[in-house]
């Protein structure tokens, strides 16, 4: 019941690959992305222009989920289809176009999968819920009495 009442807490994320290609100056990468439009391979450029890492793959830089990409990447990624690039993006090592080969959607993990993962949380839940109403009935049971002047005598001490 807990795993089918909970399962977005069992979800594995959406993973996108990638290619790229990053260049210093916003007009050579207009050029390039102009050039990406007309039908250009993708690779060459990289191969090519591109300063980052991934250069040497033909920009391949592989399988990621949204939160390691760039800022400006995970604003767009989710909006692209197989095989569409991005337009230029400015991010902190220049400017970027991104090219999105595949993408595999996030999807719940199997019970099986998560069998332990779903016990403990199930427990840590009904757990917190009992400490709760514990703390809860304390509460109303006590009588809480806060001496201010004794407060102000103790930061007084603790601040010389």
């Amino acid at each position: 019941e807990y795993y089918s009442a909970n399962q977005h807490l069992f979800m594995t994320p959406a993973r996108y690959n990638i290619q790229q290609i990053t260049v210093k100056e916003a007009e050579e990468a207009e050029v390039i992305f102009s050039n990406l439009e007309k039908g250009a391979d993708f690779s060459w450029w990289a191969r090519s222009k591109s300063i980052d890492s991934a250069a040497t793959e033909g920009g391949n830089a592989g399988w990621f989920v949204k939160s390691a990409l760039p800022g400006p990447v995970q604003e767009i990624i989710d909006t692209l289809h197989p095989g569409d690039m991005t337009p230029v993006l400015e991010v902190d090592s220049g400017y970027m176009i991104v090219r999105l080969k595949e993408k595999i959607d996030e999807k719940v993990r199997p019970y099986e999968q998560v069998k332990s993962a779903v016990h403990r949380a199930c427990f840590n839940d009904q757990l917190k819920k009992i400490y709760n109403e514990y703390v809860d009935r304390l509460k109303a049971d006590a009588e809480i009495i806060v001496h201010e002047d004794e407060i102000d005598l103790l930061e007084e001490e603790l601040f010389k």
